[in-house]
């Protein structure tokens, strides 16, 4: 091959990489697109068909858009509870393993041992006691044994579950969106927003990953969980509860979620359901608006009703 004919491939061959590098770097970018609408509940060319594995009917764009499932649109009444059991009976399977959660994490006792707290032998004589009881932490008996101040334990168990320790008079609970039936269920105390829109979760006990995750998908805002001492967290337990008192959640017996259903069939408007699986419930909040509000119910343009449903045994 001549220098000419050389140069003239290599000029090709440049000008095929360069297109095809752009062809996909548009395909990527529409990807991530594609994919971010979804999860932000956002209306994109692939929401033109159903939902509904099962059907993918497409729904003519000027078609007026009703009932949706997690921010994702249901052609008809039929796809809708046919997908709404379907994610029901996949959450409400789901199992937690609680053993393998704690496998790894560091022995409470060890920690404060290791931090001069307390003595062998008083780790020793603390789990003794708990063993002969057979109730209560030994972060409890080791404060009314040995004189362990409360806030010894809160940052001993921080570092056990590697979060932070709140100091709680610098935070005041608030209106957070989660039914006052999830706080009492699972004992957690939500404070202020940050700067940043993360809303907080504090225990006086262990973090609660699966609560987390849940009220994150059900809120749309990031939240992130810690501690608190007792007595702290227990001075603004009341208040909280106070605060979310007129937002609570109904409670349906198992199998009963057939009243969501009937709920969600009879709107006159449009409806959005999003479901979480807590450790030992299902959570399901319905968003209700009014015909033609908004292409897609929010937490801030609808009527928000709350579920709260027992795990057993899956019933149909």
């Amino acid at each position: 091959m001549s220098v000419l004919g050389l140069s003239h491939w290599f000029a090709s061959a440049k000008v095929y990489f360069s297109s095809f590098a752009a062809t996909e770097a548009s395909r990527r970018r529409a990807s991530v697109e594609q994919s971010a609408s979804t999860v932000l509940g956002r209306p994109d060319a692939s929401q033109d068909a159903c939902a509904n594995k099962c059907c993918r009917r497409r729904i003519k764009p000027n078609a007026p858009r009703a009932l949706f499932l997690e921010g994702r649109p249901m052609c008809s009444k039929t796809c809708w509870a046919q997908s709404f059991e379907e994610r029901l009976q996949r959450e409400w399977t789901r199992s937690f393993d609680g053993a393998s959660t704690y496998a790894h994490r560091v022995p409470f006792g060890v920690l404060l041992l290791e931090q001069g707290v307390i003595t062998a032998e008083q780790r020793d004589a603390a789990l003794e006691a708990q063993r002969v009881v057979g109730s209560g932490r030994i972060g409890d008996w080791l404060r009314q044994e040995f004189g362990v101040t409360e806030q010894q334990i809160a940052r001993a168990l921080g570092m056990q579950w590697n979060c932070p320790v709140f100091d709680l008079s610098q935070h005041r609970s608030v209106p957070s969106g989660i039914p006052l039936d999830v706080l009492q269920e699972y004992r957690v105390l939500p404070l202020r927003p940050s700067g940043r829109g993360v809303l907080y979760l504090a225990y006086d006990d262990r973090p609660n990953a699966v609560l987390r995750l849940a009220v994150q998908h059900m809120v749309g805002r990031r939240v992130e969980d810690g501690l608190a001492t007792a007595a702290s967290f227990a001075e603004k337990w009341d208040l909280a509860r106070d605060d979310e008192q007129g937002h609570r959640a109904l409670r349906l017996e198992p199998g009963a979620w057939e009243v969501i259903q009937r709920d969600v069939e009879s709107r006159t408007g449009q409806a959005d359901v999003r479901i979480a699986r807590l450790e030992r419930h299902i959570w399901v909040r319905v968003l209700l608006t009014s015909p033609n509000t908004a292409p897609l119910p929010t937490a801030e343009n609808a009527v928000v009703r709350d579920y709260l449903i027992p795990v057993t045994p899956w019933i149909r």
